[in-house]
Order: structure tokens, then C-alpha cells, then sequence
């Protein structure tokens, strides 16, 4: 682990430390200089500060029942598939019928799963579509500014108790 850069008494070390052993391999060519540096610098560096340690990776979640229950159903449709396809013309009939049996399952497990993130998105939809709400305003005003009828006027009256303006 590298030391912090306000640790200037670590950093000094390590400087001194380097230009002493540099100063003595640094003999011949640039290539070999290039390849003897990085060495020697990740050498020292590596005794005096050590190694970090590799974090810990999480296990990825495990899928929820319904999730579960989706794959053992596919499964069992591609089983089903498979007998299907081996029995004879006149035995058919079981393994086409219990499939669509498991096919309406697996398709209202799936709607489960996506009216979950539809929900999510709905007030998203509305806020955009009518970001003012003025759909409440058309429906009980018209273009000047007056209600349509009186029961209207009297539903707004009660409801907001606005004065005898009509």
C-alpha cells in the first residue's frame, strides 16, 4: 500500500532508498535502463510498502421465486418439447396440452413481473403528459375561464367553496 502524500517522512525514505540502488544499476543502453527501472522501483516499492490485497468480490444475488420458477418452467417446456416430439402421432395430444397448461403460466408470471416495473413508470408518464395538470382544468372550465354548466359550478363550489360568481 502506497504511502499517503502528506507522509513526506515515507516518501523521503523511499526517495534516498531509490537513488541509491538507481544510481548503480543505471548502467547501458536506454532500453535496458527503461526495463531496470520499473524493476527495481516496483521491487523496493513492493518490500517497504507491500501488496494491497485483492478486495472481496460479493456473490451476485439470487433470483427471486419468480425468477426461479421461470427457468424450472422453460425446463419443463423444453422437456415437454422433447416428448412431444418422440411420441407417436396418436399420444400427442398429452404433452401438447399439458404445454400450453405450462406456457399460460409462465406468461402470467411474466406479466407479474413486468406490471411491477410498468408501475414505475406510470406517474413518469402522466407528470410529462400533463406536467401542469390541466387536464383538471378542461374538465371543468371552458376557454373563458367559466364553468360549462351549474351543476359543474356547484360540484366546484363544493368541493373548493369558491364564492357565488356565477
Amino acid at each position: 500500500m502506497w504511502p499517503k502524500a502528506q507522509d513526506k517522512k515515507s516518501w523521503k525514505l523511499l526517495d534516498d532508498e531509490l537513488d541509491i540502488i538507481l544510481e548503480a544499476a543505471m548502467q547501458g543502453p536506454v532500453n535496458r535502463k527503461l526495463q531496470t527501472l520499473t524493476t527495481i522501483v516496483y521491487s523496493v516499492t513492493k518490500t517497504m510498502f507491500g501488496v494491497e490485497k485483492d478486495k472481496v468480490h460479493r456473490k451476485p444475488p439470487k433470483p427471486n421465486r419468480r425468477q426461479s420458477r421461470i427457468e424450472n418452467l422453460i425446463r419443463e417446456v423444453r422437456q415437454l418439447k422433447r416428448r412431444y416430439r418422440q411420441s407417436s402421432p396418436t399420444e400427442r395430444a398429452g404433452p401438447s396440452q399439458l404445454r400450453d397448461i405450462v406456457l399460460t403460466q409462465m406468461k402470467l408470471l411474466r406479466k407479474a413481473e413486468t406490471r411491477g416495473q410498468r408501475r414505475g413508470r406510470e406517474p413518469k408518464r402522466d407528470w410529462l403528459s400533463q406536467p401542469t395538470n390541466t387536464s383538471l382544468r378542461e374538465t371543468y372550465w371552458t376557454k373563458s375561464g367559466q364553468a360549462n354548466s351549474k351543476s359543474q359550478y356547484k360540484r366546484l363550489n363544493d368541493i373548493h367553496s369558491l364564492g357565488d360568481t356565477f
